[in-house]
């Protein structure tokens, strides 16, 4: 996913390191992001930038906040921390109706 060394740098701090410090990255101007799938760093992305959340489930908003953490990306909290709650919120609510 091609993404712009500006945008990155703004929205992350570890990113920023990567890109404005003495790593090869600030030279090569090019990351390559491990251990992180590119729909969920996308997705992570999408959130910093304001966009609603659409997940899947629990598990990808897990995934989301634990790329989100990696990269010190403290300005997703909130927006995720709203959608976890909404989520579990309607899972609770489909236990209920299937135990009635």
């Amino acid at each position: 996913m091609k993404s712009s060394a500006f945008l990155l740098s703004m929205c992350s701090p570890v990113l920023r390191n990567m890109f404005c410090g003495g790593f090869i990255e600030s030279i090569e101007r090019f990351a390559v992001v491990k251990d992180v799938s590119k729909d969920i760093f996308r997705k992570t992305m999408q959130i910093w930038l304001g966009e609603d959340l659409i997940a899947k489930d629990i598990e990808e908003l897990i995934l989301i906040a634990s790329t989100a953490d990696r990269f010190g990306m403290s300005s997703i909290g909130h927006a995720l921390e709203d959608t976890i709650l909404q989520v579990l919120q309607n899972d609770i609510g489909l236990c209920v109706d299937a135990l009635n």
